[in-house]
């Protein structure tokens, strides 16, 4: 039987403001960064701040390569068969989808992220100065070259109703990342998994049909998690900011899936929300409903 662990949630004004200062950047910027991103991609180099010519070229090529498209109706594979985790650890923390990834990493973990996608343009806003999470993602790896051209986007534009996207996803791993959150670029660049997935939008459908489509749509992503053998996840609150999903029920949604459904294939999962309101506004209700279960 899995134990469950809810630890304290990871958040300070200091860590706020930390994030801040580092994603609160102008459009202009974000623009030129996101150029910049796809410059890198298509050179397949770059020039660290020490001068040193960077290659990225081959884990590109290999992202791409090793791309998976899964539409919603999709079969998945048998997944290879796994003993229960003792524990799941379960955490909510004030940090970046990389920060998070990277913690993970280094206690020896192989987390998969969730890239909270648009369901019609790869990399979101990233070319037009737009700063949300999948932006960040997209304009400091390589993870544009492995999505962008991906039939997702041409069916959701095409065969969804707008605003609704659908269970399509698209599994990216070893996608290298060359840029730090604050847009510094790395010296060395590391790699990681990500899943992107597109939540729907709550100002355009409607809460109600919103929120029942982010049910079905989180089982798709820890359904497609654990087949391909992933046993930490970083997730967030998706689809919470600009698409105006409700971030109390998405935050139980998650809770519900993770304690009931899916309990036992996970041992660890993080909430990464970086959130420097005053009120909290994202982060609070993960970290409340959560709490529940301690």
């Amino acid at each position: 039987m899995t134990h469950i662990i809810v630890l304290p949630v990871i958040d300070s004004e200091r860590i706020a403001y930390a994030n801040r200062n580092a994603l609160a950047i102008s459009r202009d910027r974000a623009f030129l960064m996101g150029e910049e991103a796809v410059n890198i991609i298509g050179r397949g180099t770059y020039s660290a701040p020490s001068g040193k010519l960077v290659a990225v070229a081959d884990a590109v090529n290999r992202a791409v390569s090793e791309t998976q498209s899964i539409p919603p109706t999709s079969a998945l594979p048998i997944p290879t068969p796994l003993e229960d985790t003792a524990r799941l650890t379960l955490s909510v923390a004030n940090e970046t989808t990389f920060q998070a990834l990277q913690r993970l990493q280094r206690a020896g973990g192989q987390p998969l992220a969730l890239n909270f996608a648009s369901g019609t343009n790869p990399g979101g806003g990233f070319l037009r100065g737009s700063t949300a999470q999948e932006e960040t993602l997209a304009r400091s790896s390589g993870l544009y070259a492995a999505i962008k051209d991906n039939p997702m986007y041409r069916y959701h534009k095409t065969e969804c109703e707008r605003g609704m996207a659908s269970e399509w996803a698209i599994l990216s791993p070893g996608v290298p990342v060359f840029r730090a959150d604050d847009g510094t670029l790395l010296e060395t660049p590391w790699h990681c998994d990500i899943l992107t997935c597109a939540a729907p939008k709550a100002d355009i459908v409607g809460l109600e049909r919103a929120t029942t489509a982010m049910r079905k749509r989180v089982h798709r992503v820890l359904e497609i998690a654990y087949t391909y053998g992933y046993r930490s996840l970083v997730l967030g609150a998706w689809g919470c900011g600009a698409y105006h999903n409700d971030p109390t029920a998405v935050a139980g949604i998650f809770r519900d899936a993770l304690t009931q459904t899916y309990l036992g294939p996970f041992d660890e999962v993080v909430f990464a929300i970086s959130d420097w309101s005053l009120d909290r506004r994202y982060l609070g209700p993960f970290r409340d409903t959560f709490a529940e279960l301690g």
